[in-house]
């Protein structure tokens, strides 16, 4: 049996890392089901529900949904952004 060679084995891996984020949803999915399944979340209670982000992943991904309208964020005015899912109605500005 050959012994593939160092281009092929990196096509293999670039396959199946492409194969295995196809398979995990993204962290906006994981986001936006944490807060379907559980309703309103500070960005604390998602950090420790979704332990396998980072910090600036987590934050990014916010700012994303944020942005796109699919979360909306408020602050109760103590200090922390009480984070929800659009149920596909987006507030009027």
């Amino acid at each position: 049996m050959a012994t593939p060679t160092a281009a092929e084995s990196a096509k293999v891996t670039v396959k199946d890392r492409t194969a295995q984020a196809h398979e995990r949803p993204s962290l906006d999915e994981w986001v936006i089901a944490v807060l379907q399944q559980r309703g309103t979340q500070t960005l604390d209670q998602l950090g420790k529900l979704l332990p396998e982000a980072n910090w600036a992943q987590l934050f990014l991904a916010i700012d994303r949904l944020s942005r796109s309208g699919k979360i909306s964020l408020w602050s109760p005015g103590f200090g922390d952004y009480l984070i929800t899912v659009n149920n596909g109605i987006r507030p009027a500005a």
